[in-house]
């Protein structure tokens, strides 16, 4: 496979399975609306750079943090950025929105105080 991930954006994907698709590339954040429950995005943990392969994923997990059903998440050989955990992240969201998870919990249209404080943790990770 070779192309950018944002094809996926809008689908309605539960799981999407990259492993090893060393041709691929994009920010993890083209995958934010979709539903998804498991995704492995990894290189599969071998010595990919003697093989030449260019796992050309990035973007920050918190892009997904709205995701209240993924359970399963495998970034390993990306550059990809996970601040907290999946699941600190689920918490997080669920508090801050009143434990309904809502796309306008974060997105400047919503609340200012908890907009402001996502953009400040995604460009505080970018950051680091």
């Amino acid at each position: 496979l070779t192309g950018n991930i944002e094809v996926f954006k809008g689908m309605q994907l539960k799981e999407l399975n990259l492993e090893r698709c060393k041709n691929l590339e994009g920010d993890i954040g083209s995958l934010k609306d979709c539903p998804l429950q498991e995704l492995d995005l990894s290189g599969g943990g071998i010595g990919l750079v003697g093989f030449g392969a260019s796992m050309k994923f990035t973007g920050n997990t918190l892009a997904l943090a709205t995701c209240p059903d993924l359970t399963e998440l495998d970034i390993r050989s990306t550059q990809i950025i996970m601040p907290i955990p999946i699941k600190d992240q689920h918490a997080f969201v669920q508090e801050l929105s009143g434990d309904t998870l809502a796309q306008d919990t974060y997105e400047v249209g919503g609340n200012k105080t908890k907009s402001a404080f996502f953009q400040f943790i995604t460009l505080d990770s970018n950051a680091s």
